[in-house]
């Protein structure tokens, strides 16, 4: 649930992640997650393309909007931290945290053949 509202905040740089609310996955596991954040930003990338905007498709920029939420998600960290008692929302933040770390090393290290399995039909 913090990862809602969080999104749902008002928050610019969480902002992005929107699209992902709309279609929430309550304990999503990592592959789930990853499916989720790529396909997200790649539809946004497609739209960009029909519009007649700029797009890209080698996911550079999913990793900025993720080193992006990283730094959020450290700032809210450090603030749930300072309130004695709400253990479970400190947790829950460091849960998500690490989904943004896990997406941003498969990118960065060209690991998304965790995925690749379910297109493997469709080759």
């Amino acid at each position: 649930m913090i990862g809602i509202y969080m999104v749902s905040s008002g928050c610019p740089i969480l902002a992005q992640l929107k699209p992902m609310v709309k279609f929430h996955l309550p304990f999503a596991n990592l592959k789930e997650n990853m499916y989720r954040a790529v396909s997200m930003y790649l539809i946004k990338q497609f739209v960009r393309k029909r519009k007649g905007m700029q797009a890209e498709f080698d996911l550079k920029g999913l990793v900025k909007i993720y080193e992006h939420v990283h730094t959020v998600n450290e700032s809210f960290h450090r603030r749930l931290s300072t309130i004695k008692g709400e253990d479970a929302n400190v947790n829950a933040l460091i849960i998500l945290d690490n989904f943004t770390d896990y997406i941003n090393f498969s990118v960065e290290e060209n690991l998304l053949n965790e995925i690749d399995d379910l297109f493997e039909d469709l080759e």
